[in-house]
């Protein structure tokens, strides 16, 4: 082999060799569904954050090191499609039951992901929307590894769209709950005789909203419900926002 032909060869691999190391290197610094989860599911710091997140924070801790979970407390990690899942259900009460999800997408500038974590809990076979509930956005950027908190409308995503609840509330004259119904009627239910009435007719009457996020496609579903009625809208992602599927 003639000597420039020989340096030639040695060039062209050594170029090889630079950008095979690089491409590895990117690819092992990119962060993936169990990086966001760590970012995300941290020890809680108070009580009121231990009450919504120590069980959480419990079985990721679990799942990493291999630990059997607890009775009723299931981990999923799909690493290909970015989504993680946990599983809880009251063993003592089998409609107690809830789920929290981490995923993410990528945004179409290249620069950002677009980081989502949502939890749902259910009592009596119903969505509560308490404190613990609902869900959260992070932009992740890319170039720094920083992650700030994002509003969902500022997204796109309307969490009260369908939602239509009841007008009620408490008269303190008359020591009655009341409420109106669609057709505008005034209930009244007295404080002490009618209070398991009036609790059954909130429950009938109110509207919960929550949101399931995708682990495949990028779609977000939301599902509103209630005694006799459910109705779901899907919120398509664009690369920069949500719009709501006509």
């Amino acid at each position: 082999m003639k000597k420039k032909s020989y340096w030639l060869l040695v060039s062209v691999l050594l170029i090889g060799t630079v950008n095979a190391t690089a491409q590895m290197k990117k690819k092992a610094s990119a962060p993936n569904i169990v990086h966001f989860v760590d970012r995300l599911v941290t020890a809680p710091g108070d009580e009121e954050d231990s009450e919504c997140e120590q069980h959480i924070y419990n079985a990721w801790q679990n799942y990493k090191k291999h630990r059997p979970q607890d009775p009723g407390r299931e981990v999923l990690v799909d690493a290909k499609n970015g989504y993680m899942r946990y599983d809880y259900r009251d063993l003592d009460a089998s409609d107690d039951h809830g789920f929290f999800e981490v995923c993410y997408w990528n945004c179409a500038n290249g620069k950002n992901k677009l980081v989502a974590i949502n939890q749902v809990t259910y009592y009596d076979g119903v969505p509560s929307n308490g404190q613990c509930d609902g869900i959260q956005f992070y932009l992740y950027h890319n170039a720094t590894g920083k992650m700030e908190w994002i509003n969902a409308e500022d997204l796109g995503i309307d969490r009260m769209y369908g939602i239509n609840d009841p007008d009620r509330g408490y008269n303190s004259t008359t020591k009655c709950y009341w409420g109106k119904t669609p057709a505008g009627e005034t209930l009244t239910f007295r404080e002490k005789e009618d209070w398991d009435t009036w609790l059954t007719w909130v429950r009938n009457n109110t509207t919960h909203s929550f949101l399931k996020l995708p682990q495949q496609g990028k779609d977000i579903v939301q599902t509103r419900v209630r005694p006799g009625y459910q109705s779901t809208t899907t919120w398509k992602w664009n690369g920069h926002s949500f719009y709501r599927a006509q």
